[in-house]
Order: structure tokens, then C-alpha cells, then sequence
């Protein structure tokens, strides 16, 4: 998939006049034009993120050859959760980079300052689909140093983890139906902004019932 999303660019990127939007402001106005080739900025990040969930896999491999059947079980589960959460976060990542591709090739063909409205619902309704699915798996991983809901609560016992991620796992579910929903509903910066509230709203609770399962479970 990342290099999918290095193909698709050299594809198109010729095609593309030099200076193109890439950044707008909360009204939905360009705010910054930059080089064309600028777009293989994300790609390359794919590629970087391609290893680092490689790294995840190679180190929770390891720990699968654990003599602790428990330590050993634990890892198992992680590295399914971790396989599957990476495929689903460089299909979002692949499908970023299209919608932004998709856009530049818009304003190329009438350049006018203005996000396209259809853009903000590309995003997020694939932003909420990957959120849905991580929700679904959250509250299956075991406690560890890399994945999940990780907070200086959430880590201090499996129980507190357990229900901290349980948590996470249903609001971040809600979140992204409330994002997919809000990307056909809505439009424009109205998607933006409504995703960002609630957003905020979850991470936020999440944070603090991972303090409250802490302290329910400290003793």
C-alpha cells in the first residue's frame, strides 16, 4: 500500500501545475500553496510507518517465545491486534493521500481557493471507518508498551488496562459512526469541525476513566 501511494503520485504528479493548495484554514479557504511535490511527504511517511509496524510485529514475535505461558499468550494477541490495526491504518493513510491527490487535481482543473466540499467527507468518513474497526480491537489487547489505550493509569495493572481499553474501545466505535455519519449528513468545514468536537469529547472521557479504573482497581 505504501507503494501504491508512491505510484499513484509519480503518476499524477506531472500533470499537476507547480504551486497547489496544501493546507486550508477552519472556514475551508487555502491558507498555504506549496511545490507539487510536496504530495510525496505523506508516501514517504507510509514508508517510515511501514517500518515501525514492522518493528512492533518483530518485537512482540519475540516475546510469543516467552517460557511465561501467560507473557507468551498476551503477545500472541497482540500481534494479531497489531497485524490487523496496521493493514487497516495504511488503508486509511492510502485512502488520505487519493482524497489529497483528488483534490490538487481538482483545483488544476479550476483553481479556485476553496476546499472542495466533498473533500472534508472523503477524509473523515475514512477516518471514522478506521476508527470504528480499532474500537472493535482495543479491548483486546493485552497490556504493553506500544499499542493501545496507554496513559500513566491505564498501565499501572492488567485490570485497569482491561477496563480503560474496554472504554476507549466503545467511545473510539462511537466516535467513528458518529464521524462516517457526519461525512454524509454534513459537508464542507461543518464535517471538520463536528468531528473534531467529538473527537476531543472521547479522547478526553477516555483519559479520565482510565484514572477512574486506576483508582477502582489500585488496591
Amino acid at each position: 500500500m505504501a507503494a501504491l501511494s508512491v505510484i499513484i503520485t509519480a503518476a499524477v504528479i506531472k500533470d499537476l501545475p507547480d504551486q497547489i493548495p496544501m493546507h486550508y484554514d477552519f472556514q475551508g479557504n487555502v491558507d498555504r500553496f506549496g511545490s507539487k511535490y510536496e504530495l510525496f511527504i505523506y508516501p514517504g511517511l507510509m514508508v517510515i510507518m511501514v517500518i515501525m509496524w514492522m518493528l512492533m510485529l518483530r518485537y512482540f514475535r519475540k516475546k510469543t517465545e516467552s517460557e511465561d505461558e501467560k507473557a507468551a499468550a498476551e503477545a500472541k494477541m497482540n500481534v494479531k491486534v497489531i497485524y490487523i490495526s496496521s493493514i487497516i491504518m495504511m488503508l486509511m493513510e492510502l485512502g488520505f493521500q487519493i482524497s489529497s491527490i483528488a483534490t490538487a487535481v481538482k483545483y488544476a482543473e479550476n483553481p479556485v481557493q476553496v476546499m472542495p466540499k466533498e473533500f472534508s467527507s472523503w477524509i473523515f468518513a475514512i477516518l471514522g471507518t478506521a476508527m470504528m474497526v480499532m474500537g472493535n480491537f482495543m479491548p483486546k489487547t493485552k497490556r504493553n508498551a506500544i499499542f493501545g489505550l496507554r496513559t500513566v493509569w491505564s498501565v499501572k495493572n492488567d485490570k485497569a488496562w482491561l477496563e480503560s481499553n474496554r472504554f476507549a474501545g466503545v467511545s473510539f466505535f462511537i466516535c467513528g459512526l458518529f464521524m462516517v455519519a457526519s461525512a454524509f449528513l454534513l459537508e464542507g468545514m461543518a464535517v471538520v469541525n463536528a468531528s473534531i468536537i467529538i473527537l476531543l469529547v472521547v479522547t478526553v472521557s477516555s483519559v479520565i476513566y482510565s484514572y477512574i479504573a486506576y483508582k477502582k482497581y489500585s488496591d
